[in-house]
Order: C-alpha cells, then sequence, then structure tokens
C-alpha cells in the first residue's frame, strides 16, 4: 500500500504546478510518485491552492521536503486508471511561488482542444491574404489524436463525436502498449475518462517545453510498428505532425489572427463534423458555420429555383443562373434533375459552446487527406452530374436537335483543327438564335452548368496536385503512410484512399464533358496533374513507393514503403478469415469478395476456377492500380517512344512484383514497336504451373498506334450510333485483375489486326479470347438491348471453338456457352464491340481493308483502357457479379460516419478515368474544302427554328421536334459538287479497287454533306447531269498567265447516273465516276488543241431513312425523308 501525503501550501516545500483553462480538471488528478526508503512508491496527490489563482487558471500545490529524483504524473481515470509521465525520474523540489497574475509558475500544463482545419473545396481558389494555405478550423471528427513529447508517443487518444456537444477524447494505455506482444500492442482500446481537453506541458521545472510537443490527427489509429519508426526518427515526427510551438503566443496573450491556433473563444459558432450534407458542399466551412441552417436552406431554394428554370420548357425564363463554387452542389443539382428529394436542412448546435468561456486554446492540426478525398468525392460528382446532364439533354424538347446544332454549328474547329464551315459566328448566317442563359438553346443543352463544372474539375485537380506536392508537416503524402504503414491486411487501407486520388489526377479534366466545344478548352489544362501522376507511376514521388514495391534496399525504404514480403502478408490475411481486420477497409473488400462468391453461378466458379484467378479480396483494389499505372506509363510512352524505356524497364520490376500479389505466379512487362516507332506495353502472365493466362507475346506483330481521339471518337453507323445514345450514360465498376490485363492486350491487339497478317490475327485472336474468359457478363447488363443484338447473344457454341484453339480448357468454352454470358464479340464492352462489328466488318466485307483496320484501332483507342470507368457503365464487367448489396456497404460507412471513396467507388461513383464519346455527338470530319452550304435555307432555319430569338419570325413547322430536327439536317446539305483532280482521281480508282477503268474515267464528281454523317447512306439516288464538251485550239499565254484560246466546236448532253457510285462513310460523300463512253468522244486533234469538260447538277434527289428521337418513348422512330436539291455547281 503506497503512503499517501497531505500537500502543503508553505512555498518554502511545495511543487508549484500551474494549469491554463478553468473548468478542465475532470478525469484528470495529478501526482508527485517518488520511491521510499523502504523501496516502496509514495504517492503524493497535488491540491488546489485555495489562496492563489493562476493567469488562466488554477494552481496546484504538491508537499515536497527536498529536491530528490521524482516522476510528475497525470493520472487519468475511467474504466482504468492511465498514467502519463510528465517528468519522469528527474530531480523534483520545492519552487518559489512567482506573483500568480503576473507570472506563469516554472511549472505550467496548458488545457488544448484540438481542431482540424477543414478547407477543401475552399483551397481551388487563393485567398487574399493566405493564398492556398488552410484557414478554417473545425470541430474534431472521428479518429485519433497522437501526441509526442520529448520524441516520444507521449498519448493517444480516440476522438467520439456527437451532433450535439463538443468532441471527447478518450486515451489509450501507452505503456501497456510498450510492454504487451506484437499482436496485442496492435490492439489498443480507448479506455480513459471522457475529456473535452488535453493538458500539455509547456514549462517544466522553468524551462519552455512546449516546442517538444507534437500533435497530429489521424482517421485510423496508427500501427505500433509505425509509432516505433516515428519514435526513433525525429523526421518523421516533424514530418507527420504539427509542433505545439504556437502555446508561446496563446501565453504571450498575442491576437490569433492567422496560423495554426486561436483562443477557443473566438471561434465562430459551428456544427459537428461527419454529416452527410458536408460532404456535399463544395465549401464543405460554409454548411459547419451554418448553424441554424438558415443560409444553407436559401441556397438550396435557389438551386431549385434556377434549376427549375434551366428545366423550363419555355423559350425564355428569366432568372439567376449565375452559379459559382460555393452554389455549385453537384449532388443536389443531380437528385433535382433525377426528380429526387433535396435533403432536408436542420438546424444545428453550435459544438463548441461548453468550451466557451474557459481561457481554453485551440491548435489547429490538418486534415490533408479528408481535404483530397473530400476534393475527390466533388470531383466524382461533378462527373457523375455532368454525364447525367448530358445523357438528359435527349430527353428534353427540342434536346436532340440541340445536340446536332451545338456540335455542328458551334464549333469554332473541325477535329483535325481546321476551320469548321458550320461555325455559326463565321460572319455569313443570318443568326438570330437567343444564345443568353435565359434562352431555350444555353438550358436545354445546360450550357452555364457544364461550364461550370469543367472550372470546377480543372481548379479541384490543381489543388490535388498541390496537396500532393506539399511537404509542409501533415502534408497528405505523409498522412497517407500512416495507412500504408498499418499492420497485415490492414494496410489495404492505403491503397484503397489512395485509389480514387490517383484516378481523378490523371482525369483529363479540360475533355471531361463529352460537349466541350474545342474553343472551350486548352489541351495543356491538365499538364501538371499528368506530370504528377507519372511521378508518382515511377516511383519519383514517396506515394509511389507506397503503392509499389521500388525500394529495393532496405537503407533507402521508409516505414510504409511497398516491399514483396509486405505485399505478399496483405493479400494472405485478407483471404484468411480468422485473422481479425481492425480497419472498415479490408472488412469492406471482405465482404465484397463474399458477395460475389455467393453470387457466383456454378458454371461462372468453374469459369474462373483452375486456369483464372478467382475474384479475390485484394483483386479489384489491385485491378483498380494496375489499370491506373499501365495507363499512366502508356501515355509517356506515346508521347516520347524510345527515349522513355530505359526509365521504364528500371521501374517495371516494381509493377510486375505488385501484379504477382494479385495473379500469383509471374507477370511479364514487355515492350513491342509500332510501324511509327512509337512503343505499346504487352503483359504476360503465367500461373504458378507455368500456364500462360494472359499472353502478350502472341501479338507481338507490328503494332500501330490507336490515333483516334475517344473524346473526338464518331460514331457513324446509324444503329451503333441509337444505341449509344439510348442507353443510359453512368459509371461503371473496375475490372479484375485478369480483366485488365487482357483488356490492355487485347486493346493493343487490336490496333495490330490486319487480315493479311496470320500472326497479327492469332495475336488477336488469342488477345480476343483472354478478355472473353475475363469479361463473361457483358451486354446484359444493358438497360435496352436491340433485336441484333439479342440474337447476336444466342450464339455463343462458336466461342467456345475459338477457346479450345488457342488454349482455354474445354470445360471452361462449355462453361461460358451454358451460362450465356454474351461471349460471342462483346468482349470489350458494347461500346467497343459495336463500333468494331458495325464499323470494321462492313469495311471488309466490302474490301475495304485498309479502311477496315484502321477502324479496328480507331475501335481500340475510343475504348482504352477506362471505359469501364466512366461510360460502360453496366457493360464491362468481369464474371463475377459487381453489383453490390448497396445497403450493406453504406451501413458500414455510416457507422463509421465517413465515406469510404473506394467503396462508393464500387457502389456508383465515377472514380475518375476518360469520359468519353457516347455516340450522339456528330462532327463535321468530312471534306471540309467540298462543303459550300446553302446560306439562305440555314439562316431561314436559325431565324423560324426553335433556338430563335425573334419569336415573331418562328414557325408553326418548325415548332415541331421531329421537323425541326429534319429541318436543321436539310438545312446542312451544301449546294455543290467538287470534281477531283486528275492525280486524286487515280488514287481514288486505285483505293476502290478499280485502276483497270483509269483508261475510261473522265472525272469523279464528289457530294460531301455532314448531313450524310446522320442520315447515313441513301437508300435512293437520283442524279440528273449536264455536261457540255468543248475543243479549243491554244496560242499560248497570255502575260497573266492564262491560256489564250480559239473555240472550235463544242458538245453536251445529260446522264442520269455516273458508271460508279460510291458512298464513303469516312467522308461522309457520295461519289459519282463518269466515264468517257458516257459523253461525246470529242479528242484533241493535235497537240496544241485542248478538250475541257464542264458539268452542273440539273437535281440531285436523296431518300434516306432519318431516324428521329422520340422523347415519349425514349427510341427512335424511323422516318423517310426525301431531299431534292437542284441546279447545283460542280467546283473544281
Amino acid at each position: 500500500m503506497s503512503a499517501v501525503k497531505a500537500p502543503s501550501c508553505a512555498p518554502s516545500k511545495t511543487f508549484w504546478l500551474e494549469l491554463t483553462g478553468q473548468q478542465s480538471l475532470a478525469g484528470h488528478e495529478y501526482v508527485l510518485s517518488e520511491i521510499g526508503e523502504d523501496g516502496r512508491e509514495v504517492v503524493t496527490p497535488f491540491e488546489i491552492c485555495e489562496k492563489h489563482q493562476g493567469r488562466k487558471g488554477p494552481i496546484f500545490a504538491g508537499h515536497v521536503e527536498q529536491p530528490k529524483k521524482r516522476s510528475l504524473v497525470l493520472q487519468l481515470k475511467g474504466d482504468e486508471t492511465i498514467n502519463v509521465p510528465i517528468i519522469d525520474e528527474e530531480s523534483i523540489g520545492p519552487h518559489v511561488l512567482k506573483a500568480p497574475q503576473r507570472n506563469y509558475q516554472d511549472n505550467l500544463m496548458v488545457s488544448v482542444h484540438p481542431t482540424l482545419f477543414c478547407d477543401s473545396g475552399e483551397l481551388t481558389h487563393p485567398r487574399p491574404m493566405s493564398g492556398y494555405e488552410e484557414v478554417i478550423g473545425a470541430p474534431l471528427r472521428t479518429g485519433w489524436i497522437y501526441v509526442f513529447f520529448r520524441g516520444r508517443l507521449w498519448r493517444e487518444l480516440a476522438v467520439v463525436t456527437s451532433e450535439s456537444a463538443a468532441p471527447v477524447l478518450r486515451d489509450t494505455a501507452v505503456a501497456q502498449a510498450r510492454t504487451a506482444s506484437v499482436e496485442a500492442c496492435n490492439d489498443r482500446k480507448a479506455t480513459g475518462p471522457e475529456l473535452d481537453v488535453i493538458h500539455i506541458p509547456a514549462r517544466l521545472n522553468g524551462t519552455d517545453v512546449y516546442s517538444n510537443v507534437y500533435l497530429a490527427f489521424s482517421e485510423t489509429q496508427w500501427s505500433w510498428e509505425y509509432i516505433s519508426a516515428l519514435e526513433l526518427n525525429t523526421d518523421y515526427v516533424t514530418a507527420r505532425c504539427r509542433s505545439a510551438k504556437a502555446i508561446w503566443a496563446f501565453l504571450g496573450g498575442q491576437p490569433s489572427l492567422r496560423g495554426g491556433w486561436k483562443h477557443l473563444d473566438e471561434m465562430p459558432a459551428m456544427r459537428a463534423r461527419d454529416s452527410a450534407i458536408e460532404s456535399d458542399a463544395a465549401l464543405p466551412g460554409h454548411w459547419l458555420h451554418d448553424v441554424d441552417g438558415a443560409k444553407s436552406q436559401q441556397a438550396q431554394d435557389a438551386l431549385v429555383a434556377q434549376r427549375d428554370a434551366i428545366e423550363a420548357d419555355e423559350r425564355v425564363v428569366d432568372a439567376d443562373y449565375f452559379i459559382e463554387t460555393p452554389s455549385l452542389y453537384p449532388r443536389w443539382r443531380q437528385l433535382h434533375l433525377q426528380g429526387e428529394a433535396l435533403p432536408a436542412i436542420n438546424a444545428g448546435t453550435d459544438v463548441l459552446n461548453t468550451l466557451r468561456g474557459r481561457h481554453l486554446v485551440t491548435l489547429h492540426l490538418r486534415d490533408s487527406l479528408q481535404a483530397a478525398r473530400h476534393l475527390a468525392q466533388q470531383m466524382n460528382a461533378a462527373l457523375a452530374l455532368m454525364l447525367a446532364l448530358v445523357d438528359n439533354v435527349k430527353k428534353r424538347p427540342f434536346g436532340v436537335t440541340a445536340e446536332l446544332f451545338h456540335n455542328n454549328f458551334r464549333r469554332e474547329t473541325l477535329p483535325n483543327g481546321s476551320a469548321n464551315p458550320l461555325y455559326i459566328d463565321g460572319g455569313w448566317f443570318d443568326n438570330r438564335i437567343d444564345d443568353s442563359e435565359d434562352g431555350r438553346l444555353q438550358r436545354t443543352l445546360y450550357d452555364v452548368e457544364r461550364a461550370v463544372l469543367r472550372d470546377f474539375l480543372k481548379e479541384a485537380q490543381a489543388a490535388l496536385v498541390r496537396l500532393l506536392k506539399d511537404e509542409r508537416p501533415e502534408n497528405l503524402t505523409a498522412t497517407l503512410r500512416d495507412l500504408f504503414a498499418l499492420e497485415s491486411g490492414n494496410a489495404v487501407a492505403g491503397y484503397l484512399q489512395a485509389g480514387p486520388l490517383l484516378q481523378v489526377l490523371s482525369l483529363p479534366a479540360h475533355r471531361a464533358d463529352p460537349l466541350v466545344l474545342p474553343q472551350d478548352t486548352d489541351a495543356n489544362d491538365d499538364d501538371e496533374a499528368a506530370a504528377m501522376a507519372l511521378a508518382i507511376a515511377k516511383g519519383e514521388h514517396p506515394l509511389g513507393a507506397m503503392l509499389l514495391p521500388f525500394q529495393n534496399s532496405s537503407d533507402a525504404r521508409q516505414i510504409g514503403d511497398a516491399t514483396l514480403p509486405n505485399l505478399k502478408s496483405m493479400a494472405v490475411a485478407l483471404e484468411d478469415r480468422s485473422q481479425t481486420m481492425r480497419t472498415l477497409e479490408p472488412n469492406i473488400l471482405r465482404a465484397i469478395a463474399d458477395h460475389q462468391g455467393s453470387q457466383k453461378a456454378p458454371d461462372a466458379t468453374a469459369l474462373m476456377g483452375a486456369t483464372r484467378i478467382g475474384a479475390h479480396a485484394f483483386s479489384s483494389v489491385a485491378g483498380e492500380l494496375s489499370q491506373w499505372w499501365l495507363t499512366t506509363v502508356q501515355a509517356e510512352l506515346t508521347k516520347r517512344g524510345k527515349a522513355v524505356t530505359a526509365d521504364i524497364n528500371r521501374i517495371k520490376g516494381a509493377f510486375e512484383g505488385f501484379a504477382q500479389t494479385a495473379v500469383p505466379g509471374k507477370t511479364t512487362v514487355q515492350f513491342e514497336e509500332a510501324s511509327d516507332s512509337r512503343v505499346y506495353i504487352v503483359l504476360d502472365v503465367l500461373d504458378q504451373q507455368g500456364n500462360t493466362l494472359t499472353s502478350g507475346a502472341a501479338i507481338a506483330s507490328g503494332l500501330r498506334v490507336a490515333d483516334a481521339d475517344a473524346f473526338n471518337g464518331v460514331v457513324k453507323h446509324q444503329t451503333v450510333k441509337n444505341l449509344m445514345h439510348q442507353a443510359t450514360v453512368r459509371p461503371g465498376g473496375l475490372p479484375t485483375m485478369l480483366v485488365v490485363f487482357d483488356f490492355w492486350n487485347f486493346t493493343n491487339a487490336s490496333s495490330a489486326f490486319q487480315l493479311r497478317d496470320p500472326r497479327s490475327v492469332l495475336g488477336a485472336l488469342s488477345a480476343f479470347a483472354d478478355l472473353g474468359i475475363s469479361s463473361a457478363h457483358l451486354a446484359s447488363l444493358l438497360p435496352k438491348q436491340p433485336e441484333w443484338l439479342a440474337k447476336g447473344q444466342k450464339k455463343a457454341d462458336w466461342f467456345s471453338r475459338l477457346a479450345k484453339g488457342v488454349g482455354s480448357k474445354n470445360d471452361v468454352g462449355r462453361a461460358v456457352v451454358r451460362n450465356q454470358l454474351q461471349a460471342f464479340g462483346w468482349v470489350a464492352g458494347m461500346f467497343t464491340t459495336a463500333l468494331m462489328v458495325n464499323d470494321s466488318v462492313v469495311s471488309f466485307a466490302n474490301g475495304r481493308f485498309g479502311a477496315g483496320s484502321a477502324q479496328i484501332i480507331k475501335a481500340g483507342g475510343v475504348a482504352a483502357m477506362t471505359n469501364a470507368d466512366i461510360i460502360a457503365a453496366r457493360i464491362f464487367t468481369p464474371a463475377s457479379e459487381r453489383a453490390l448489396q448497396r445497403t450493406s456497404v453504406q451501413a458500414a460507412q455510416s457507422a463509421l460516419a465517413r465515406l469510404i471513396p473506394a467503396a462508393a467507388h464500387w457502389t456508383g461513383t465515377v472514380a475518375s478515368g476518360w469520359v468519353t464519346a457516347i455516340g450522339f455527338a456528330i462532327y463535321v470530319i468530312g471534306e471540309a474544302a467540298y462543303y459550300r452550304m446553302m446560306d439562305d435555307a440555314v439562316s431561314e432555319w436559325l431565324r423560324a427554328g426553335p433556338f430563335s430569338g425573334d419569336q415573331d419570325e418562328q414557325t408553326a413547322k418548325l415548332n415541331s421536334e421531329s421537323e425541326a430536327y429534319i429541318a436543321l439536317i436539310k438545312a446542312m446539305t451544301p449546294v455543290s459538287f467538287k470534281r477531283i483532280s486528275d492525280n486524286d482521281m487515280m488514287k481514288w480508282l486505285d483505293s476502290r479497287g478499280l485502276k483497270s477503268w483509269k483508261d475510261e474515267a473522265e472525272s469523279v464528281l464528289t457530294f460531301a454533306s455532314p448531313a450524310l454523317a446522320i442520315t447515313g447512306e441513301p437508300s435512293v439516288t437520283k442524279l440528273e447531269l449536264s455536261w457540255r464538251q468543248a475543243r479549243y485550239r491554244v496560242f499560248g499565254r497570255n502575260p497573266a498567265g492564262e491560256l489564250r484560246k480559239e473555240f472550235i466546236a463544242a458538245k453536251s448532253g445529260t446522264l442520269l447516273r455516273g458508271i460508279q457510285e460510291n458512298f464513303d462513310d469516312k467522308r461522309h460523300a457520295i461519289d459519282f465516276m463518269i466515264g468517257r463512253s458516257q459523253l461525246a468522244e470529242m479528242m484533241p486533234q493535235g497537240f496544241n488543241e485542248l478538250v475541257e469538260t464542264r458539268y452542273k447538277v440539273k437535281s440531285l434527289s436523296l431518300t434516306f431513312t432519318v431516324d428521329v428521337w422520340k422523347r415519349d418513348t425514349q427510341s427512335y422512330e424511323s422516318q423517310k425523308v426525301e431531299h431534292k436539291m437542284e441546279d447545283l455547281d460542280v467546283e473544281w
């Protein structure tokens, strides 16, 4: 039994201890501990001195007779008593009492209530004084506070939040953890009393010590190995934690103008954290400050009124269309768009109220991971809204007409950079379009909202780059290390938290809007983001070393860096259900894997059995990271070619090692050179028995670059265009590891595919079969399937034969067929498949092998890599079920009151990547030099059409949506033919296999029209062509360079068709070849004679089928349209 001595206030025998902070003693007790002469511990409790009051709190007195080795201990009495040493085994003796109201005592503790910076969306714009630095302090959210003192972990406190009260903190027994076993030291429970302040030492034995105190916030409890590493390296502590030096400013009575601290009484009223609405606000600080909810309700009402005006089916709606980041609320806008109720705004409570008037100081800790995650969530919400808006255009009155007009008449330049002859501001149209924010056109196309979303995506991405570049204490990179340094399978939390950040970092933000016009974007806008992504992928940024095992030397590695043993240990632990995981992320992964396993059909289980790796807990994470790494590195290879292969060879081992964690066996990264000297990555994957899972070697046949740009891709075939336009645009699930590898190789094989090259055919078939096995559950998830697709899905027998031919086991092929898994041709999702089937196959069938190969390349480019994340919504999924039980995941998220981006990613959030053309953006990509538009027809439509600003000019006919659409197509028809030059005519004959006609062909006349991109090939073409041949005698040239000639004779006539008529869907043109035998046999009679042939088109009648969108049925209705044009010129 310890002896207890009574305290005394006698100055000569008293150890004085002062505390700043009133009403801050609940759960705290200060004692002096020493070892008596009998070897027993003697505990001397402190007593509040009634005679003396400190400057900002009480003064304690502890009785000591003389200086002696003692310990000053803070006892925290909760579920158990936790002893926190302040002075440990040092000489402690009596101190002279200083004038209490003028000076602080020589031993001083400061009551601190930590807060967190809540700046995230606020970081997208610089402030006048602080720039991009955080300045908004807010209450703590659920997590952990770590306090280091003199280089060692001093206190670890769990943060428990409440909607109506200040956050409370509970200590763990740090001293017990130091002596516990390896397993037990990570199971540290918070057993201390509930506190609302942390007592921090500021001065001990007359020496200031606040500079030896460091604090940090983490949302996850650290592993003991990580804590030990921090204690061994002070650089780790200073990088991860913030110093408590600001306490000197508080003690000195300085005003807290800027910086990381405040008098708590100066903190504004603020709500509690962990609210769902906080994640909806682009600027969370606005929500937290709005305690009564009045401003948020006002913002919500304004948003609803604005969106109601945008959606109104009226010609002009007068409203306030101004939007900036604080009023963005992308999720609320999407809810309104979908007709769902917006969240209710309730009054809150100032959770800091009970802390006021107590002389407390708050230190603002950085919350970099939450800031980055909030930016990523807002970017995902903005992307989801962007796609929803673009998809909803077709559901609006005159929506499809607005799309057609926007993509053709508002585009300043064509995808190849040349001027667009249809550009409405070109100066020659009688333009009376109402292009104001109030007008129907801008509201139908959601111009204002899309513009704000584009700007926000670029600004948020730039803010994320700044966070990753930041090297100040508590930076994002150091905070992510907390997660990668977790023990066993818990370390997967680092991958789940970093994954969505990497995806939005690699997003080409300047092209995220499928309807963006070239003049509204800058191709170099996201160069910094791309450079940062590449630095991470190459291991040049510390985050890269945490993701992949780049560091071979143990001396160069830091705690949390990836190593092959740690990766394998993590994957094994995730699969071992006997090991309990203490963090949320691995438990979500396990739940997902279990759900997938329970949803597999027996055939699918057999399919993914012996020869293919099954879906395990780490597979989705590995697939996401692999997809990102491959895409990032390939982009650099495409940009720089061979010059960068040495760098990639240096780092590819890290990726190969990582891949082996998810696919046991051996994964090899190879380079294949394309015909234009560019370089592609292909992958070889062998299982542990040496069986080939994915073969990159089989496609080593002259790879060619997929030049088609996914954002400028054009869907020309009407059936395909309608399918993609009709299908709902939503984000999709991630492919698992082998699906990523197979799809990567298949895309490259498509780029190299040529029918006349057997090796190329073999490579394409091999990659095709690999992907077919991996991606079994494909097009069946489309909401609406055309009849021709349904027929294709039933014919799966050929896939079994194909699978056998490339090494797949017989039972695998049969399993695919038995399960009707749409293995036929829809390998990479309906978008890729539809393009290949309806463009390339048609070209091959017509003998245009060059065009067919080019279209395959374009298909690979359009669908490359990230279709699964953006437009392939419900299309590209692996064999195991990807549809998760959302309610269970959301319940798990709610339980911890924070959103896990990766989990949300799987339940439908756009987690980035690339946004691609969705089929209805018809661009004028024909030969612009051939166009001479019908000025009068276009101007008439502009004046009288649905978007006219002149109400008196509008006509009843064009108030019909179908009539307005058809009239616009007709107005886009040119008024002239183009006669191809003699040199080009020879090329034209050669490309169509008509070289034998070179002596017969007199002319090729081309009728090129952007309207043909929409209508397709006319079913009936009627031509009435007049011609005139004249023979001249030539006498040389005049001073102006013109021929001097004398007329001899002439003949004329009329033709009703050419010898050859050809529709070119690539050029959107109809070519008419005129033969010499169709004309008069007029020939020059000497070297000085010349025969000229002139043409004029008396009439051209085209009958075509136009698919007109019907909003009521959300489908297309075919209408036959005949368009007759008369007296068309033929230009040279």
